[in-house]
C-alpha cells in the first residue's frame, strides 16, 4: 500500500506537474500495484478537512505507513512543512512560503503557475512510520 506526502493544492491531477501525474507516470504504472492500494491526495478537493480526515483514516485502516521517504528541501521543509510555519500533527493545508514558491518555479513556464499551497501530510503522521529514510 502507498500513501503520498503531499499534493499542491488547486493543480489538477492531469497537469504534468502534479504529484498525482508524476506518480501515475514515472511509478504506479511500471509497478504491480492494485488502484485499491494507492492512496493519493486529492489536490481539487474542494473539502480540505474531509480529504484530510478520509486520508488520516486510510492511513490507520492500514494499520500506519511501515516506510517513509522523505526529501528535505532547500529551506528544511519535509512534506510541504515549512519550518517557519506551525508543524501541524495531522494532514493539512499549507500557504508554501516565497523561499518554495521560488524553488519550484523552474517547473512552471510562469510564476504565475506556481501553487501557493499544498495539501501535506503532518509532521506528526510522519514521525509515526515504523522506518523513515530521509534523503538529502
Amino acid at each position: 500500500m502507498t500513501f503520498n506526502l503531499d499534493e499542491y493544492y488547486d493543480l489538477p491531477p492531469k497537469h504534468p506537474q502534479s504529484y498525482y501525474f508524476f506518480m501515475w507516470n514515472i511509478f504506479f504504472k511500471h509497478i504491480n500495484l492494485k488502484r485499491e492500494n494507492i492512496h493519493l491526495l486529492n489536490g481539487v478537493t474542494k473539502n480540505i478537512e474531509k480529504e484530510c480526515q478520509q486520508y488520516k483514516e486510510a492511513i490507520q485502516r492500514a494499520g500506519g505507513i511501515d516506510l517513509q521517504i522523505l526529501g528535505i528541501e532547500v529551506n528544511g521543509h519535509i512534506g510541504f512543512n515549512e519550518p517557519d510555519m506551525g508543524l501541524s500533527p495531522k494532514t493539512h493545508l499549507v500557504n508554501l512560503s516565497p523561499k518554495t514558491i521560488q524553488v519550484n518555479t523552474h517547473f512552471f513556464s510562469d510564476y504565475k503557475e506556481v501553487p501557493k499551497q499544498a495539501i501535506t501530510m503532518g509532521v506528526g503522521t510522519i514521525i509515526q512510520a515504523k522506518r523513515i529514510v530521509l534523503l538529502g
